[in-house]
């Protein structure tokens, strides 16, 4: 269904862990065979050389690693597993060796904020591709640890860090959940309205959720993204594209510039930015309200 839609080139199996599934490479073959190419997020203790190669030849292109410390005990901490960390580090030399670009997915918590300086440069030295920088959203299992998320000062402190980082780092760092980062540029440099601001806008995009950016669950259920837990409609039921292009949420997250409630409804930036929905949505109940964690948004509430 994916394939039919030309918004849509990649697909992303996550989970949980999804090399657990018995169906797993007969499904990474018919999405290959779709024409779309296929990304495995993983914890990568699954990945030895042999697992590698045959992923690579199921049409996989990437391998998305988590690796939430450069520390072996604090990722074996934040992972609740001993031994995790020797695994992963076993999965990113064979996601190499096997040629499938590598990526480091990390969540940034008050569990391993004192860490990410290093780890960014140890994702650099992995020569990863791409490193995304999630937040802990408050969602799902990230409920129980909601303590652990970051607040403003600490979720500018990440967007200063990976600005920082990123002027000497091959790897490109994305920020995830963390759509105030590209913001935080514009206003660093002096860009707060006219031309250049409508040019960034072209570029940058900010919250993903529902633009380009979709969330399919086991049983087909289709939201806008992990972190909005709002069932859009079930592909088992009704085509992908009349989800996509008809369901509410989907319409007025396209269209959130004239929908935003408060702070990020008045924010200069709400095309490149838009505030995570996903974090709105777990503190509010509403996916178009603001976004509680902005460090930006005193600013434009107040001006």
């Amino acid at each position: 269904m994916l394939a039919e839609n030309s918004e849509f080139r990649t697909l992303i199996y996550t989970g949980g862990e999804p090399l657990v599934r018995p169906d797993i490479f007969e499904l990474l073959r018919h999405s290959q065979k779709a024409g779309l190419a296929n990304i495995i997020a993983t914890n990568g203790t699954l990945i030895d050389e042999e697992m590698a190669y045959k992923l690579k030849e199921h049409g996989v292109v990437c391998n998305a690693i988590s690796v939430d410390a450069s520390n072996a005990a604090i990722h074996d901490f934040v992972r609740n597993k001993p031994g995790s960390f020797d695994l992963a580090m076993r999965a990113i030399e064979a996601t190499k060796k096997a040629g499938i670009l590598l990526q480091i997915n990390t969540t940034a918590m008050e569990y391993n904020m004192p860490h990410l300086p290093e780890l960014i440069e140890f994702a650099d030295n992995c020569d990863a591709g791409i490193m995304l920088m999630y937040q802990l959203v408050a969602v799902g299992r990230g409920e129980k640890i909601e303590k652990a998320t970051l607040k403003k000062t600490a979720n500018k402190y990440l967007s200063e860090l990976i600005s920082e980082k990123q002027k000497t780092a091959k790897t490109i760092i994305e920020p995830v959940a963390g759509p105030q980062y590209w913001a935080y540029l514009l206003e660093r440099d002096g860009i707060e309205e006219g031309l250049l601001l409508n040019l960034a806008g072209k570029v940058f995009h900010g919250c993903s959720a529902g633009r380009g950016f979709v969330y399919i669950k086991a049983n087909g259920d289709v939201w806008p993204c992990p972190f909005v837990e709002v069932n859009a409609g079930n592909i088992r039921e009704a085509h992908f594209n009349k989800i996509y292009y008809e369901a509410e949420i989907f319409q007025n997250l396209r269209h959130r510039e004239e929908k935003l409630k408060g702070a990020c409804g008045e924010c200069n930036y709400k095309t490149v930015c838009g505030g995570c929905r996903g974090r709105a949505h777990a503190y509010s109940g509403d996916y178009l309200a603001e976004d509680p964690r902005c460090y930006l948004k005193e600013k434009f509430k107040n001006a």
